[in-house]
């Protein structure tokens, strides 16, 4: 049997959602990398030898946002598409997922 096709057919997502996250994506890439550019600035810039503190410090309060997120179960992505947002459910995740991504992750560090 031969699966329908989605061609032509009204999706329940608005049309300009997707441009919406492109948009705010981009913005937010800008402003970061200003906010970064201003970071390292006020601490003398590149070759003052804070680079590594200034991230450290960046990553480890992202983290503890992202954490507080994850366990209020947020799911603020919406809000980038001009809709609520809603609750989501923790990820199942077994021992063996997480075993599976460490490579990636180690690669990506």
């Amino acid at each position: 049997r031969k699966p329908p096709s989605t061609m032509g057919e009204k999706s329940d997502t608005p049309t300009y959602s997707l441009m919406l996250f492109f948009l705010f994506w981009y913005a937010g890439n800008v402003k970061y990398n200003e906010y970064n550019k201003a970071a390292l600035d006020s601490v003398g810039g590149k070759s003052a030898g804070m680079t590594m503190t200034v991230s450290t410090m960046q990553l480890g309060v992202c983290s503890a946002y992202a954490l507080l997120i994850w366990i209020i179960r947020l799911n603020p992505i919406k809000m980038c598409g001009l809709q609520a947002p809603d609750k989501q459910a923790f990820p199942k995740s077994k021992f063996g997922d997480i075993i599976k991504t460490l490579p990636v992750g180690f690669c990506s560090a």
